[in-house]
């Protein structure tokens, strides 16, 4: 995932169709809640790792620390600038 349009399409086009289904009423109640909930602590770390590791800013075994808050701050740069 080197290519900045691919990390941001990964980033943005699941976000947006919460926001769909949100004013669809398709899945209204727990579920949405659920599912706004996993994006920025479950998809986003991951998908935030996933391009970390494949520009080879870091290692393999590092790939759990994704579920800790605001770690990447230090990798801004890496993460949304190309």
């Amino acid at each position: 995932m080197k290519n900045i349009i691919v990390y941001y399409s990964a980033i943005l086009l699941p976000l947006l169709a919460l926001i769909y289904l949100l004013d669809q009423n398709y899945n209204p109640g727990w579920w949405m809640i659920g599912l706004f909930l996993s994006y920025p602590l479950i998809y986003r770390p991951l998908i935030d790792q996933w391009r970390l590791k494949s520009k080879g800013i870091i290692v393999k075994g590092s790939f759990w620390t994704a579920l800790i808050p605001s770690f990447h701050r230090k990798y801004f740069r890496a993460l949304y600038l190309p």
